[in-house]
């Protein structure tokens, strides 16, 4: 059997969250992910079969990794919940890996000590490396005595090889310290040993796709520079230049011994020097002292370009609240005070995220008895129930279709979780009630943000015209019965 792998990418790092909301699978290291060298050290070992085991920022890295073609990888995910214990995932079918594993536990970086892979010098046995506290870093092994005896208990005082002998040299990521030193050596002494097939390293530059530096840039190497990246004229990049993926530089600035990462404006004329810039933030890696820059013309995270199809769903979903508003503002006048009066329901009003970063107040009608009498079932069939949000809509705090609004601050941490957030009136669980608990909903914004399009949001929209009256008027029907 085909030695497997097995990598964790769920367990926090303190370090990482420093540097804002990129998972640390997908942190710049040099001008690539440090997750794609995870999978170059599997394709040296001639591993194809890979396990990548989630958990926070779980969405980017699957998203980010696919089913692993790109890489010629056969790739599947498991999910772990913060509070297990990470070892525990190899626990619930041991047999599955006992005829070879390779397993990275902890953000652990496989420095090559050659030019040339570690495929050719794997000829079996069992490669260990610990970190202090016990924990396995990194294990290979294709023993199976040995692998069951590892699972059954991680941390027993299991002998192995050293990783030097398959030309690696596992280095443990503990701090901001610790990251910014490998891409210090990554770009510059280690440089020539990671060059991808179908690129260059010229005079120690790597340069990823669609960048654009003009004539009157001074680059000096060593420098390393992402993908879809612009410079600035007069600008002077380097030595030991880290530049992600989506970052502009303005004209005139100066950077040298510093690590820029993805989605980082730099503006006219700074000069950055041993320096990390993660959007508004400025860190020094030495002390760890975080700045953040309040003045978006100085260093400020590059705000993604809006798709044509959430300009059309804006569009489309503001003329549809419109004409429900107009629609609805006879009926909610006549019935709402009548049902106020008669003590059959009531809006009640709770905080929450609304677009463009505001928290405000958002009506929710709740009818007494909470089983509901004739009227107060009208005003929902009729989906007066959602008029004042409707109105919100209107007003450009609300979407018309998108994902259920998160209440502050008891979800304030979910929000955060997702690069894009559309709370909506209509949503894929309108009339369910399983979102209570908070939290609950999370996988629904995930989903609708990856996923979202024109035509699902007109099937939620004829959806609320259609099945949400009759249920309701059917629901009043069989409580009758």
């Amino acid at each position: 059997m085909p030695v497997k792998a097995v990598l964790h990418t769920g367990l926090i790092q303190p370090w990482a969250e420093i540097l804002g909301d990129i998972p640390w699978p997908l942190l710049p290291v040099g001008n690539r992910h440090f997750l794609e060298y995870w999978f170059e050290v599997c394709i040296d070992l001639g591993i194809k079969d890979v396990r990548i085991i989630l958990g926070e920022g779980a969405e980017f890295i699957e998203g980010y990794a696919g089913d692993g073609e790109q890489w010629g990888l056969s790739i599947t995910y498991s999910f772990l919940k913060e509070e297990q214990d990470p070892d525990s995932f190899l626990m619930r079918n041991p047999e599955q890996w006992v005829d070879g594993l390779l397993y990275l536990r902890n953000p652990v970086f496989l420095h090559r000590l050659a030019a040339t892979g570690a495929a050719a010098s794997f000829s079996g046995g069992v490669f260990l490396d610990r970190s202090v506290d016990g924990s396995v870093n990194c294990l290979l092994s294709d023993s199976p005595d040995f692998l069951r005896a590892h699972i059954a208990s991680p941390r027993a005082e299991l002998k192995g090889r050293s990783f030097n002998e398959l030309n690696l040299k596992p280095a443990l990521i503990l701090s901001i310290r610790d990251y910014y030193a490998l891409n210090m050596s990554i770009v510059g002494e280690e440089a020539p040993r990671y060059v991808r097939a179908g690129y260059s390293l010229i005079d120690d530059v790597s340069i990823g796709y669609n960048v654009v530096i003009p004539p009157s840039v001074s680059v000096t190497p060593p420098v390393a520079i992402g993908n879809n990246s612009r410079i600035g004229v007069m600008a002077s990049v380097g030595p030991l230049a880290v530049i992600g993926n989506h970052v502009i530089i303005d004209r005139q600035s100066d950077l040298s011994r510093c690590v820029i990462l993805d989605g980082t404006y730099v503006g006219r004329g700074l000069e950055i020097r041993g320096k990390i810039v993660a959007g508004g933030r400025l860190i020094d890696p030495d002390s760890g002292t975080i700045a953040e820059i309040n003045d978006p013309w100085l260093v400020a995270a590059v705000r993604p370009m809006v798709r044509w199809g959430d300009a059309l769903r804006a569009v489309f979903g503001w003329l549809c609240a419109m004409v429900l508003v107009l629609l609805q503002a006879g009926p909610f006048i006549v019935l709402y005070p009548l049902i106020n009066l008669l003590r059959k329901g009531r809006f009640r009003k709770a905080s929450f995220h609304l677009t463009g970063a505001r928290v405000g107040p958002l009506s929710e009608f709740v009818p007494i008895p909470e089983s509901g009498s004739g009227i107060s079932t009208l005003f929902q069939a009729l989906n007066l129930d959602l008029f004042p949000r409707l109105c919100r809509v209107v007003m450009g705090q609300l979407w018309l279709c998108g994902v259920r609004p998160m209440a502050s601050p008891e979800e304030t941490s979910l929000k955060f979780q997702l690069k894009e957030y559309f709370p909506a009136v209509l949503v894929y669980e309108t009339d369910s009630q399983d979102y209570a608990e908070p939290g609950g909903h999370l996988a629904h914004a995930l989903y609708y943000a990856r996923f979202r399009s024109f035509f699902g949001d007109v099937k939620m929209i004829l959806s609320l015209l259609l099945n949400r009256p009759l249920r309701f008027l059917s629901t009043r029907t069989d409580n009758r019965g």
